[in-house]
């Protein structure tokens, strides 16, 4: 992964704008955490899935 943060896709669909990217968190070790982005506000993120685990 180069740097901290990597946009690794995006595409203008009838919602918006939404982004794929990959940042590693170095408070947390370095883990790294995939995130979508929808008009520029998180929609989803690999940090935070306790509702898809319920």
């Amino acid at each position: 992964m180069k740097g901290l943060l990597e946009e690794l896709d995006y595409c203008e669909c009838p919602l918006g704008e939404i982004i794929l990217r990959r940042r590693k968190v170095l408070s947390l070790g370095g883990e790294i955490v995939y995130d979508v982005i929808l008009n520029e506000e998180f929609l989803m993120s690999s940090l935070f899935h306790a509702a898809e685990d319920a």
